[in-house]
């Protein structure tokens, strides 16, 4: 199809979406879909079969003027290299680093949708970034960071006067109008699902999880159900857990979920910009309970 000028009939061409087969089964793809899966690996296995001790003549690329591979050989960049280069020296970074604070293990940290809470991080303030950096990292400015600081009489919460004010008690204190601004919040979360088309299983089980305020796993969210897709959302976001959850980190599960949903004409919003979205929420959920401290 290189030289498809030289073609005797009329052609006509459509964008066909690749690596499809990362979020949906082979029988759920359509046939310019598979199509396009199958030419994708067998371009991939004639580079993987080609010998590196081998002298090839050098040859100019028809389509893409230069190929590279990251993440061991699964994602290809043929445009910019340079974001996306950065963007998994910064995972490799991150996965070491959230492993040794105890923020992530490095199974946890796999399960997390950071492609698009990468993107969704970098469209938010730079003042908002730097705070979500110290919130995840319990490097924000609480009473008992203060305390150790000599900048604080009390490491007591302010609000709830009864504990030690830290980076995860910001988020789960029972002072009435704590708990007030986060039944607010979590209202105004269930709202924004409904007006982009979330999946309305998704929906409640979002908001089930986010109002047990840690009490509940999110298979104990979801119920009885025996839905394959729902039990893997569920092992997945386990695995991050409830805080981190609430901090923005959302298991790259739900994503494929919402993204069904738009492909059934149920919404016109992609899975990946509903993530992104739904990451920024999350954050934001948090860090109004920094504003009633």
């Amino acid at each position: 199809m290189i030289h498809c000028r030289a073609l005797t009939f009329r052609t006509v061409f459509s964008h066909v979406s690749a690596h499809k087969l990362d979020y949906f089964k082979w029988d759920e793809l359509t046939r310019p879909e598979q199509l396009n899966e199958q030419c994708d690996s067998g371009a991939k296995l004639a580079i993987y079969n080609v010998d590196p001790d081998e002298a090839l003549a050098a040859q100019p690329f028809p389509l893409e003027p230069i190929c590279v591979y990251v993440n061991q050989g699964k994602e290809k960049m043929t445009s910019d290299t340079g974001e996306r280069i950065r963007f998994h020296c910064h995972y490799a970074l991150a996965k070491e680093i959230f492993a040794r604070h105890d923020i992530l293990s490095p199974a946890a940290f796999a399960q997390v949708d950071w492609p698009n809470v990468n993107i969704a991080l970098h469209g938010v303030p730079r003042c908002f970034q730097l705070w979500a950096c110290k919130q995840v990292h319990n490097i924000a400015g609480t009473n008992r960071r203060l305390h150790r600081q000599g900048q604080r009489s009390s490491p007591l919460c302010p609000s709830c006067l009864e504990v030690s004010e830290t980076c995860a008690h910001v988020l789960m204190c029972e002072e009435e109008n704590r708990v007030q601004c986060f039944q607010m919040s979590a209202n105004n979360l269930e709202s924004w699902l409904k007006s982009v088309g979330t999946c309305d299983l998704l929906e409640e089980y979002i908001m089930t999880f986010v109002r047990s305020r840690n009490s509940k796993s999110f298979k104990e969210c979801i119920g009885g159900t025996r839905d394959p897709l729902a039990l893997k959302l569920a092992r997945s976001q386990d695995r991050i857990g409830w805080r981190r959850f609430m901090e923005g980190m959302i298991s790259k599960e739900f994503c494929r979920i919402q993204e069904t949903q738009r492909r059934l004409g149920r919404t016109h919003v992609s899975g990946a910009k509903w993530a992104q979205s739904l990451s920024v929420k999350l954050l934001e959920m948090t860090h109004g309970q920094w504003l009633v401290r």
